[in-house]
């Protein structure tokens, strides 16, 4: 069964071109008139004995012009002969590689990782095509690139090519690589196109929007051919996540690091080594049970004993995948943390209002001025000199009982949180619920979690009290188990009316129902919200040891956000703020291989923004200064490229076939194929031109010899 099809049929239109030559030979026809001449008497016999003649030899013109007028259109229309039988040779192939390099393939398979089996798999198709052939290579990740710009011809470079590669730490992802696949297959001059997809089809692949809707349409552009690597998985742990208690710590001052470990494959995992490293150190080991595709939580205390920045690493031992065997956070470590509270309740000596409580609670010593001993140093102002304080060096800021805000103050304070800082407002009888509506809330575009109703705060008339619906939030997590304090014993008498908000989380309510602590996300920071003042008139809260857990917990919490732009992901670019720095100043960043770049530096207000964009493999980078470490970030792989899951019998709904990596000979061809016939074409329109040619000589030199009736 024959069929024809057309690759550019776009260029079909020029088809009408064919009608050129006949309107050509109209339009001469209509040229000529009759015009009475004497001597056309004596031409009148010649005319008749050629007549017959002329009128065949204009007709074979008209029909050789015609036919050229014709060819050439469909010549540069690529027609294509396809047939289960290819009668006209065999056609030359467009094939599209995609390649698996997401870290998942370097799961080893006795002595060679998955990713090795798979380059060769490539590089042995391609060894399979023959000259004339195109081939691209494309390599299949969450961050896809193009081996070559477009399809190569040298087949022999793209072998080369390949033999080269190696494994990315990037997730798997199918999706923008089919896209660029799609590209290649459009700019694709063969008749004959196969896409090859070599993969460990790890869990997450194919998932995605639009995935199955592009394999669909390449469908209809080639044939499709998958080829999984390896044969499901004995076993894989991993650290999935890594996170201290607080973004921000004091030297000394012991932090909890949590590590949660999950165990991806079928069987129990018992008295599993976990250890914690500090600075390369190893410092603490857990063993641990971890159950068949579960996870644990691993509790480290870590102490830090020197100011500065602190790599912590929590490690597992070599498996067949050691790729997500580790995992990294950099902490910032200060010999004192200080903490803003900026508070509208009046100086007075021997005063005490909702800004002691907070202080007190953060530092107990800081009424007396005792605070040398304690790692958290708050200080207070007012809120006028909000304005000129700068901000940047406090990583939480107390916004408490504060009346109003003006417009310089506010725009500052958004800023600080905007860029990652913390900050917790604590209302009062003094706030100013209008202004806060309109100019901290603003239809939920602004600071304020949640809108103030009318008039504000609330006198209960019955009991009211705290009644967390959950214990996952970090802020209220120690009070889970109960043994530091029990919410629901906390009284309020008087609370602020907080509406229900759309753009914020409700941490905790009142058993009232309203909220009665609400925080949200603002740029890279965060801001808490308590639904109620502190003192007396308000309630029992300042008097209950759970303040002081809960104080800290929050501070804690909006902390954390401080380290976030020094922990990224594979591909994350570096754009972090450092106080007091010069652009001028020469900052080199040491990658985890060893090699170092130099930094980009763009200056600020009070220091640089330090912007970096090498990242590309987990571990610590180190920022140096003639060649003094000044800092550090760290990089981590996606967790879920950990899930390996098992390759699929059907892939996408049986779009592509599978056929195993053992059978390439098998597969170098595609389902369809066809023979190209535009140089055929071509070809014709060249011997048409030349027979043309030669006809025109003939008549034209049949035409000079002389007439032998007319000599007669």
């Amino acid at each position: 069964m024959l069929g024809l099809t057309f690759l550019h049929p776009w260029v079909l239109w020029g088809l009408l071109a064919g009608g050129i030559p006949v309107i050509i030979h109209l339009l001469n026809k209509r040229r000529y008139r009759p015009l009475p001449w004497a001597a056309m008497r004596f031409l009148r016999e010649a005319i008749r004995v050629n007549a017959r003649r002329m009128q065949i030899e204009d007709w074979i013109l008209l029909a050789l012009r015609t036919l050229l007028f014709l060819l050439v259109p469909l010549a540069f229309a690529l027609p294509v002969l396809r047939s289960h039988a290819v009668l006209l040779g065999q056609p030359q192939v467009c094939a599209v590689i995609l390649l698996d390099d997401s870290y998942s393939m370097n799961y080893t398979d006795g002595d060679r990782s998955r990713f090795e089996q798979a380059r060769e798999t490539a590089r042995d198709l391609i060894a399979k095509l023959r000259r004339g052939d195109s081939v691209s290579v494309i390599l299949m990740s969450e961050a896809p690139r193009r081996l070559f710009r477009e399809p190569t011809f040298d087949l022999e470079l793209a072998r080369n090519l390949i033999g080269r590669l190696e494994c990315s730490y990037a997730a798997s992802g199918a999706g923008r690589a089919l896209a660029l696949a799609q590209e290649d297959m459009q700019r694709a001059r063969q008749p004959s196109r196969v896409l090859y997809m070599i993969s460990d089809f790890q869990k997450g692949l194919l998932s995605g929007a639009g995935v199955e809707a592009r394999l669909a349409a390449l469908r209809e552009q080639a044939d499709l051919v998958a080829i999984p690597i390896g044969e499901g998985y004995d076993s894989n742990l991993a650290v999935v996540a890594l996170e201290p208690d607080a973004g921000v710590v004091a030297a000394g001052v012991p932090t909890m690091v949590h590590a949660r470990v999950r165990n991806f494959g079928q069987t129990v995992q018992r008295e599993y080594p976990v250890e914690l490293f500090i600075d390369e150190a190893r410092r603490d080991r857990r063993w641990v049970d971890v159950p068949a595709g579960g996870e644990v939580d691993v509790a480290f205390l870590a102490d830090f004993r020197e100011p500065g920045q602190h790599s912590i690493e929590v490690r597992l031992p070599a498996d067949s995948l050691p790729t997500d065997n580790s995992r990294y956070h950099v902490i910032d470590v200060r010999e004192k943390v200080p903490i803003l509270l900026v508070t509208g309740e009046p100086a007075a000596r021997g005063a005490v209002g909702a800004a002691e409580y907070v202080g007190t609670a953060l530092a107990p010593g800081w009424l007396l001025g005792e605070a040398e001993e304690d790692h958290l140093l708050p200080t207070r102002i007012a809120p006028a000199r909000l304005g000129v304080e700068t901000l940047e060096q406090y990583p939480m800021i107390g916004l408490i009982d504060v009346p109003a805000l003006d417009p310089e103050p506010l725009a500052r304070l958004e800023t600080y949180v905007r860029n990652g800082g913390g900050l917790l407002i604590v209302p009062g009888e003094r706030v100013d619920v209008r202004h806060y509506n309109e100019r901290l809330f603003r239809d939920g575009q602004g600071l304020l979690p949640a809108r103030f109703e009318s008039p504000g705060f609330h006198k209960e008339q019955g009991e009211c009290f705290l009644t967390p619906e959950g214990y996952d939030h970090p802020v209220l997590s120690l009070f889970a188990d109960g043994s530091l304090g029990d919410l629901s014993q906390i009284r309020f008498q008087q609370t602020m009316l907080l509406e229900e908000p759309s753009t914020a989380r409700v941490v905790c309510k009142y058993s009232t129902g309203r909220p009665a602590i609400v925080e949200r996300s603002f740029g890279k920071g965060r801001v808490v919200l308590l639904g109620a003042g502190l003192g007396r008139t308000w309630g029992n809260l300042v008097w209950k040891p759970s303040f002081l857990v809960l104080t800290r917990r929050m501070t804690e919490y909006l902390m954390r956000r401080e380290s976030e732009g020094m922990n990224l992901g594979m591909r994350d670019a570096v754009n972090r703020f450092q106080p007091g720095g010069s652009a001028a100043l020469a900052l080199a960043v040491q990658h985890p291989r060893g090699d170092t770049a130099m930094a980009e530096l763009e200056s600020a207000v009070g220091g640089v923004f330090i912007r970096y964009t090498g990242v590309d493999a987990p571990g610590v980078y180190r920022l140096t200064a003639d060649q003094a470490v000044v800092g550090r970030f760290a990089a981590n792989v996606d967790p879920a490229e950990s899930d390996l899951g098992l390759p699929p019998m059907g892939l996408a709904g049986g779009v592509m076939r599978q056929v195993d990596a053992a059978r390439i000979g098998a597969i170098t061809g595609p389902e369809t194929p066809g023979a190209e016939l535009w140089m055929a074409l071509l070809k014709a329109v060249l011997i048409l031109l030349m027979i043309e040619a030669v006809f025109l000589l003939w008549v034209e030199t049949r035409e000079k010899r002389p007439n032998v009736h007319e000599s007669a």
